[in-house]
């Protein structure tokens, strides 16, 4: 039994088997460039500072495009020897026939054990209509030599200000403090002053109101339903850290500014506790059902009963959305997909670098049985308490 496994039966002891999946697709989509030598032992070492340097004969798929620049990106993943990329092209290339990207984000997946978790929550998001970018599992080479399995996602900022219309992207940080900022280049300084007065307004509601008021003064400003759910499916995977994790972009044609939400970064999912820990979690919240207690918005949810009772209605929504059948066919494509990467020789190999080697085929498979019971499980709990609360 894998030690991941082992974990899941200490903290969850429910957990059982899972039938087998369905047999493996077609793999494929390949990244290369060439880089000097001595630009490349420098970019690997494990260092927090962003590295910067121009790909050059480059190919996607084996065929050649030309890259702008590159450098490597991540708070944390930057101190690993499988580093994550910004990658900027000349011209937009066509993925698989569905996007055009002339950037894009190569995620080493390095802190991502088996590298499944982020896939998994994409995939869990997307029907929720919580997720919209796109995301696709690649392998790179790098001077000819393998880099390992890696995920290519759109990058937010992209989605955002060139697909969707809107005319600003934020990081928060925490509700009221912000992390990052990117604004359209014809956006008028009225729009953007406005686009940050909405944001800090969100905090000022959770002081200032209460009830049906601070609700619907919170949903003219911020997608609350698309909020709400992605609160609850953090709570079903038990994401011990996402506070910081989301980014709101400006809705196209909203009058006034009403973000809508972009998620990000899944490592920590099936995490034991919260990124405060588990006894101030509880201090701070209780028996409600939100995994952490971080945020001043998620804590006004838990705390004011109208605005909870309207998080318990998108949590009942989420766990209707994500039957036991959809999370099995979730689990079941991402072992197709992941198993002849799990056969590559390179790619185990490589993995040695990251926070965990992959396990085997058979540990795949057995990790992938035990998340899915287990969030089956959890969604059955939550169906009873969510419907038993609202009531109350």
């Amino acid at each position: 039994m894998s030690r991941f496994i082992v974990l899941l039966a200490a903290f969850f002891p429910f957990i059982g088997a899972m039938s087998q999946g369905t047999s493996v697709s077609d793999q494929g989509l390949t990244i290369e460039w060439q880089m000097a030598e001595d630009a490349y032992k420098k970019m690997k070492r494990k260092t927090l500072v962003e590295f910067e340097f121009q790909p050059a004969a480059m190919k996607i798929n084996g065929e050649e495009v030309s890259a702008v620049s590159a450098h490597t990106r991540g708070k944390t993943s930057k101190k690993y020897w499988r580093k994550s990329y910004t990658i900027s092209l000349e011209d937009k290339f066509s993925f698989s026939g569905s996007i055009a990207m002339k950037k894009f984000y190569l995620l080493s997946m390095s802190m991502d054990r088996n590298y499944l978790r982020n896939r998994l929550a994409f995939d869990c998001l997307s029907p929720l209509g919580v997720f919209p970018l796109w995301y696709q599992y690649v392998t790179l080479r790098i001077n000819d030599r393998p880099e390992g399995l890696y995920m290519l996602v759109q990058r937010p900022a992209d989605y955002a200000l060139k697909e969707s219309g809107s005319h600003s992207i934020l990081r928060r940080q925490t509700t009221g403090l912000l992390a990052k900022e990117k604004f359209d280049k014809d956006i008028s300084d009225e729009d953007r002053k406005l686009s940050l007065k909405t944001f800090e307004s969100i905090s000022k509601d959770c002081a200032e109101l209460s009830g049906k008021d601070l609700f619907e003064s919170l949903n003219v400003k911020l997608d609350m339903q698309s909020y709400f759910r992605w609160l609850a499916f953090n709570y079903l995977v038990r994401n011990g850290d996402y506070t910081d994790e989301v980014f709101y972009y400006a809705l196209q044609n909203s009058d006034p500014v009403r973000f809508g939400i972009i998620p990000w970064d899944f490592d920590d999912i099936l995490a034991k506790g919260p990124h405060e820990g588990a006894i101030k979690r509880a201090e701070t919240l209780g028996d409600q059902l939100l995994f952490s207690s971080e945020d001043k918005l998620d804590r006004t949810i838990a705390n004011d009963p109208y605005l909870y009772k309207r998080y318990l209605e998108e949590m009942a929504t989420v766990c209707e959305v994500l039957t036991p059948k959809t999370l099995k066919g979730i689990t079941d494509n991402i072992f197709r997909d992941l198993r002849s990467y799990f056969l590559d020789d390179n790619v185990a190999t490589l993995s040695q670098h990251d926070k965990d080697e992959i396990g085997s085929l058979k540990e795949l498979r057995e990790e992938l049985t035990a998340i899915h019971n287990y969030l089956c499980t959890r969604r059955r709990m939550m169906m009873r308490l969510a419907r038993h609360t609202s009531v109350n």
